[in-house]
């Protein structure tokens, strides 16, 4: 069994719709390429709009524990500075 769907069936209660399974390899595979506004279908008959985005997969049906990969430089968000009494600057976090 892979990950999703052992995810989706054994980490809720109720287990979710096993046809949900495409929609978060999607979402996944979106988010791997770092395009979390990537639209998704969902199932044919799934409540709401025919398409999420991929972030909103990833939230609602909890993924992000399986989001592989780093981000690319690009993807990180800058840190705000500040100059320390040593002279150097250091992030804010």
């Amino acid at each position: 069994m892979d990950p999703v769907t052992w995810h989706l069936r054994y980490n809720f209660f109720p287990p979710l719709d096993p046809a949900l399974v495409p929609c978060a390899q999607a979402a996944l595979d979106a988010a791997e390429a770092v395009d979390l506004q990537a639209a998704i279908p969902m199932p044919a008959g799934y409540p709401g709009p025919a398409t999420r985005t991929a972030a909103e997969v990833i939230a609602a049906l909890r993924l992000e524990d399986l989001v592989t990969g780093e981000p690319s430089p690009a993807e990180r968000p800058e840190f705000p500075t500040y100059t320390g009494w040593d002279g150097q600057e250091h992030a804010e976090f």
